[in-house]
């Protein structure tokens, strides 16, 4: 493991014209939350469905592609940890500390 956590939230992008309640608005306060929490140990990324950064993790294109995952997804390291529903900040927060113990 790397000395931080990755952390990846996978979901659709913003209309041009959206404001306010976005995928990645709710994604950047988590990131800032998570970042204040565990400082230098984790980084939070927002990918755009569809996005050349979405390509390049192909478990994840898969799942979307045949089904057997709902937006938004979140990997933590290379793990889907939740895939639909809304973001859950706990559950990030539980496989970081699951990671930090193990560590």
């Amino acid at each position: 493991m790397s000395d931080t956590i990755r952390v990846r939230i996978i979901a659709p992008p913003a209309a041009p014209n959206a404001y306010g309640n976005t995928w990645e608005n709710a994604a950047q306060l988590i990131a800032s939350r998570l970042i204040a929490k565990y400082p230098g140990k984790v980084q939070l990324v927002f990918i755009p469905l569809f996005s050349k950064e979405f390509f390049a993790i192909p478990h994840v294109a898969r799942a979307v592609s045949d089904g057997s995952a709902e937006l938004p997804i979140i990997l933590v390291e290379d793990r889907i940890i939740q895939s639909g529903g809304k973001i859950s900040e706990s559950k990030i927060r539980a496989e970081i500390e699951a990671i930090l113990l193990s560590s």
